[in-house]
């Protein structure tokens, strides 16, 4: 399932245009009175065989092994990010990590 959504990605997931941005900010301020948000962020677990490389990196926090599916969708449930690794790197070697700073500014991605 992963690697077909994976392979949907660069034609449907991509992050918004600063129209949509503003749109997202004006609806998550309206809706719950949160500022500046442009996106909501999550993942889940998914349950794998134990790998045969570095098993310990898989290992979460619940005991057994899976990959993560780390997610951030608009206001309109969306999806404009996603990532898909292991539990120990999914978030600081989310593509978007590296340019978090300079996607959002001074907004905010609400998790």
């Amino acid at each position: 399932m992963t690697n077909f959504l994976s392979s949907l990605a660069p034609g449907i997931i991509k992050w918004p245009t600063q129209y949509e941005i503003n749109r997202a900010k004006q609806y998550f301020l309206n809706k719950n009175g949160f500022p500046e948000i442009v996106g909501i962020i999550d993942g889940t677990h998914i349950k794998i065989d134990k790998p045969e490389d570095d098993p310990l990196s898989y290992t979460n926090r619940k005991g057994y092994y899976s990959i993560q599916t780390q997610l951030i969708c608009d206001q309109d449930l969306k999806i404009i990010s996603m990532f898909t690794g292991y539990d120990a790197k999914v978030f600081r070697t989310l593509p978007i990590f590296q340019t978090l700073e300079q996607r959002c500014g001074a907004d905010h991605i609400l998790g």
